[in-house]
């Protein structure tokens, strides 16, 4: 009976945190700062790890990709 939710359960919870990532990076750094691209890229790559990761360590695998 959980597997019938596991999928869309995973899928959920990998827009709720693409959206909170994208907030995240919309937000942090200021627009103005001088190297606004190498952090954001940073906070994306390292958001990425994170899901992919977190999301294996949480046993929601499908959050991550």
């Amino acid at each position: 009976m959980l597997t019938i939710f596991r999928g869309p359960l995973e899928a959920l919870a990998g827009v709720v945190y693409g959206v909170v990532m994208g907030m995240v990076c919309w937000c942090l750094p200021h627009h103005k700062h001088d190297k606004l691209v190498l952090f954001r890229f940073l906070l994306l790559f390292l958001g990425g790890l994170f899901a992919t990761f977190g999301s294996r360590a949480a046993d929601i695998n499908g959050a991550g990709g």
